[in-house]
């Protein structure tokens, strides 16, 4: 893994993630109040979502055993309806 800043929050998230054993993973933008929801917070300021999530994948891939691993915020109230960046997270995750 190379020592880009993307490179290292990944590394920072994976060993978030093994000592403490986490069970969700929220990536979102500025507009989402991540300070006030999350237990946990490694922030990536300034990266756009694509790199975060490649980078997230390399040291933890998605989980294939339980029936919905991924799931992504809803456009306007409609879940049919998304945005542009939500295909590109689905197809990185596909």
């Amino acid at each position: 893994m190379s020592s880009s800043p993307i490179a290292v929050t990944a590394a920072a998230f994976d060993l978030e993630h093994k000592v403490f054993d986490s069970r969700e993973i929220a990536i979102v933008d500025g507009n989402y109040p991540a300070e006030e929801q999350a237990r946990r917070l490694i922030r990536a300021d300034g990266h756009h979502v694509i790199p975060v999530l490649d980078a997230v994948l390399s040291v933890l891939p998605v989980d294939e055993a339980v029936p919905q691993a991924l799931f992504r915020a809803s456009v306007k109230g409609d879940p049919a309806l998304a945005d542009p960046v939500h295909r590109e997270m689905e197809a990185v995750c596909a």
